[in-house]
């Protein structure tokens, strides 16, 4: 997991490259976790921060593609290799962010995407997200939201905290700290 270590995929990249994804290819490859440094995601030679970016190379199980910085759960088939669908509610157990690096389209069924479960992701808010708020996946597409007093049911699914003021809609950095995954 070290930093300097060749990852099989490049960060913003899936294992297909757009082409069509087969579903045992790349079978050895799920779970395989990578620390990137934190870059940007419009410019990856400016970093956001001195710190890194742990993520887990998954394969996309949901019905459609996964789109950059949506927030998704666990496939109930092989969790920590699959992902299902974007989260859908407060109370859905959250796996990660999908790379928040990948163009526009996203990752298509059956293709391997980094999943951020620690450090900066860059995600779309619902609600207004503030710094250091507690930010939660929200029952809107995989967005995520902020909720003030959390109950100790929703605390288990907090994704993170916020590390910038995000308006409604906009897209912002939150700072995501998984309570399940890698170390």
């Amino acid at each position: 997991m070290a930093e300097n270590s060749v990852a099989p995929v490049a960060r913003g990249d899936t294992f297909f490259k757009g082409g069509t994804a087969d579903a045992a290819g790349g079978l050895h490859l799920e779970g395989l976790v990578h620390v990137f440094p934190d870059t940007d995601p419009d410019d990856a030679t400016n970093r956001r921060s001195g710190g890194n970016t742990v993520c887990i190379l998954v394969r996309n199980k949901h019905s459609g593609a996964v789109t950059p910085g949506q927030v998704v759960t666990w496939s109930s088939t092989r969790p920590h290799k699959t992902t299902g669908a974007p989260v859908g509610s407060l109370a859905g157990l959250c796996a990660g962010v999908v790379d928040d690096h990948l163009p526009s389209a996203g990752a298509a069924v059956d293709d391997l995407y980094w999943l951020i479960v620690r450090g900066r992701a860059k995600v779309t808010a619902q609600g207004t997200l503030d710094h250091n708020a507690h930010v939660f996946g929200s029952g809107t597409s995989g967005r995520a939201q902020a909720i003030a007093s959390p109950t100790v049911a929703q605390h288990i699914n907090m994704i993170g905290t916020g590390s910038e003021d995000v308006t409604t809609g906009n897209s912002g950095d939150i700072i995501v700290n998984m309570p399940i995954g890698p170390a």
